[in-house]
């Protein structure tokens, strides 16, 4: 808000008025709903310009939770959900490799791809609308450290799913900023990449 610089501290009633200001005859409320939107879009297309790419991933829990009481007794899994026009077979096939090798109680995750025009939760508008050089991906988690009727959280089970869910995040990251990015990659990222693959 550069331009209330010019207002005193504590004028609140000059505030809002450089607020009004600016807004001009936009409806307010309807301003404020978009500007998440509107920023999201800025990041990207910056990032686009400055690496020739921008991947959005939107993770989520899914709504149908399997009966799970006493204990866990399903491995992990996840529905990758994209978009079949944007996304090359190589890099979606790299996504699926890094996400099988979630595992909680010695149990590797089934990944199953859900290709889709919106990428989305169910009754919500995506996060990012893709545009050229742009990808968005949804990776739906069924919450295995959940109980299905009480909802009660398994601790260990969380951790361990933490744990291994966040390397595969790491390897899915590595292999796009790879494929789709221009520019020089830290020159740790070898080492990083190399500590996924002895993890």
């Amino acid at each position: 808000m550069a331009h209330s610089a010019t207002v005193e501290a504590g004028d609140s009633p000059a505030y809002q008025n450089k607020l009004l200001g600016l807004l001009g005859d936009r409806d307010p409320i309807e301003v404020m709903s978009k500007t998440p939107v509107f920023i999201r879009r800025v990041v990207a297309e910056n990032a686009v310009r400055r690496f020739g790419g921008f991947l959005a991933v939107e993770i989520w829990e899914s709504a149908l939770i399997a009966k799970n009481e006493g204990g866990v007794t399903r491995p992990p899994s996840f529905l990758l959900h994209y978009d079949a026009g944007s996304f090359q077979k190589t890099l979606l096939e790299e996504f699926q490799a890094a996400l099988s090798e979630v595992s909680v109680m010695q149990e590797h995750a089934k990944v199953t791809l859900a290709p889709a025009k919106t990428i989305a939760p169910s009754g919500r508008n995506p996060i990012l609308e893709p545009f050229d050089r742009s990808l968005l991906l949804g990776i739906e988690i069924d919450p295995i450290y959940l109980s299905s009727i009480k909802k009660n959280l398994y601790p260990l089970v969380l951790l361990e799913f933490a744990k291994s869910f966040g390397v595969a995040l790491k390897r899915l990251f590595f292999a796009y900023a790879s494929a789709e990015t221009r520019g020089d990659i830290p020159s740790d990222s070898g080492r990083g990449e190399q500590r996924w693959r002895n993890h």
